[in-house]
């Protein structure tokens, strides 16, 4: 019976090996998972509708892939309300009422920045 080898995303052949694996020897290839390079995707809940005066609970990205080196948004929050550049939350106590806007959090991890929409209305 020949075992089933799981699907693997990339394989690298041992070129030497202490005991002299050769080819066609059942462990001649290592199998390791992919590690992502960059972020894959963020995406927040959205729409927020908060309330003026009142301290809204942070909004937090679902962040695939690894952790971004920070998070830039456009444009500018609503007033009171502020983006941590290193987790992206979304935080604070907006203090003008806004009609529904759209802004663009952009997060940047390598050469290749992910951006999530999400729309903030303020009441």
């Amino acid at each position: 019976m020949t075992a089933q080898r799981p699907a693997r995303q990339w394989t690298s052949k041992l070129a030497a090996f202490p005991g002299g694996v050769t080819k066609g020897d059942p462990f001649d290839a290592v199998s390791l998972p992919a590690e992502p390079r960059s972020t894959t995707s963020i995406a927040y809940a959205s729409p927020l509708t908060l309330t003026r005066n009142v301290a809204m609970t942070p909004a937090l990205p679902t962040v695939v892939g690894i952790q971004p080196r920070y998070f830039y948004v456009q444009p500018s929050l609503p007033a009171g309300l502020s983006l941590h550049n290193g987790t992206g939350a979304i935080s604070g106590t907006p203090t003008a009422a806004s009609g529904a806007t759209d802004y663009t959090v952009t997060a940047v991890s390598g050469s290749d920045p992910r951006t999530a929409r999400i729309t903030i209305t303020v009441t």
